[in-house]
């Protein structure tokens, strides 16, 4: 062999080694990173090929130790073949045997590459893997070329020269032509709210500050918008979130949101209306002395807490604790709590009365009668997370009130009758 030969097998050898120690010394372990949305065709590749060879792992083991039994193969395949005479047995052996490395390792870091040319924020997509990955398969990646470079016999000069000549004009070429479809600066989002159709859609897709959108012009990033939106339409998981910003540029999106948004609200529509008869059909309270208000309603209160106060803040003071003491109510001046089952449908019956109406205790699980003073004559229950609310029941205005809180459990599974009483002292 040549003295270049020699250079080259050295080289194959030392990279080999490289990767061998790298793998070593970087043990084993895991990895987990969250990214943004990015088109990695590289990416998506590699892990589509990852799955379709998981059955040959096991035949696979002379590629890893960094390719090293793949160099050494070689190495005595060159050597071999001198002895005997032919040389060309050896090259032959080294090119095939060099297939295996360069499309099982050289498909990671050619995806990376292809990957940061189409998107940067693929740098983010591949996250860890590029030290579990890319940075592995690199030496047997270049181990494979230099063995290849060990075999090259010399080839006339007139194409390195060509090479040497056109290399400049294609990268001017190409620098040129990637800064023309360079597109606008990214812009805020409440920029857009004048724009509408493909311009609403153009000024949505900048919004975002992302590569995959930013780096293309007008007309790129229209056809992109349509590859997005059947995407979409096929329920894909990555543009799921996308579709206010699609709807714009493709009315069959926002035909399919409103769609979704329809079957969800009528969905919702029926579970509540089914709820509101399982509580219409619960034992109706009987009042003792005629009230003078009656109102039921169907509650789903939000960690089991219906809450009343009397001002723009939530105040800060121990009555969620005191509630908890008695488990069922408690109430200072400006705020009340009543405390319900948080997974439950809450039937609640509110009674207002002119006197003072008869205890009753029968038939409840808990009765707790509070001293209410409203400030702002304004008493209002409801979930802090917004839903249904009951009605005023400050009904004379500011002043004292007493309110009595009934709780029953025997109800069938997820629901729980909540009767309040509420009189003046």
């Amino acid at each position: 062999m040549t003295r270049r030969s020699w250079i080259w097998w050295g080289l194959s050898i030392a990279a080999s080694a490289a990767g061998l120690t790298y793998g070593y010394l970087r043990g084993e372990g895991g990895f987990a990173w969250f990214s943004a949305f990015a088109q990695c065709p590289g990416l998506e590749l590699n892990e589509q090929v990852e799955l379709l060879a998981y059955p040959v792992y096991p035949w696979l083991f002379p590629l890893y130790y960094g390719g090293l039994p793949v160099v050494v193969a070689g190495l005595l395949a060159v050597w071999l073949s001198a002895r005997l005479g032919r040389p060309r047995w050896g090259r032959v052996a080294v090119r095939v045997l060099t297939v295996a490395p360069l499309l099982w390792f050289g498909r990671q870091p050619l995806g990376l590459a292809v990957d940061l040319v189409v998107d940067r924020d693929c740098l983010g997509m591949w996250g860890p893997g590029v030290s579990f990955f890319v940075l592995p398969a690199l030496a047997p990646t270049l181990a494979a070329i230099f063995m290849l470079l060990a075999v090259r016999q010399a080839r006339p000069a007139w194409p390195r020269r060509l090479a040497v000549f056109l290399t400049p004009l294609v990268l001017v070429a190409a620098l040129t032509s990637a800064d023309l479809a360079r597109g606008r600066k990214p812009i805020r989002d409440t920029e857009c709210a004048r724009d509408t159709g493909q311009a609403a859609y153009l000024c949505w897709a900048r919004s975002l500050d992302r590569a995959a959108f930013t780096r293309k012009n007008d007309a790129s990033l229209l056809a992109y918008g349509t590859e997005l939106c059947g995407r979409f339409m096929r329920d894909d998981p990555d543009v799921t979130e996308m579709g206010y910003g699609l709807s714009a540029t493709c009315p069959e999106v926002q035909k399919k949101i409103d769609g979704t948004q329809a079957a969800k609200d009528r969905e919702y529509r029926e579970w509540k209306a089914s709820e509101e008869r399982a509580c219409g059909a619960t034992r109706p309270h009987r009042p003792l002395v005629k009230p003078r208000s009656v109102v039921r309603r169907t509650m789903w209160p939000d960690y089991g807490i219906i809450e009343a106060y009397e001002g723009d803040e939530v105040p800060s003071d121990d009555v969620l604790d005191r509630a908890q003491r008695n488990r069922v109510a408690a109430a200072v001046p400006g705020h009340a709590i009543i405390l319900v089952f948080a997974d439950a449908t809450t039937c609640a019956t509110v009674e207002t009365y002119t006197r003072r109406p008869p205890m009753e205790r029968k038939g409840w699980d808990r009765v707790v009668e509070l001293d209410y003073r409203s400030p702002t004559g304004h008493l209002v229950f409801g979930s802090l997370m917004g839903g249904e609310e009951l009605p005023d029941l400050a009904y004379a205005g500011k002043g004292r009130y007493r309110i009595r809180v009934h709780v029953e459990n025997a109800l069938p599974a997820g629901y729980q009758r909540l009767l309040i009483m509420v009189f003046r002292t």
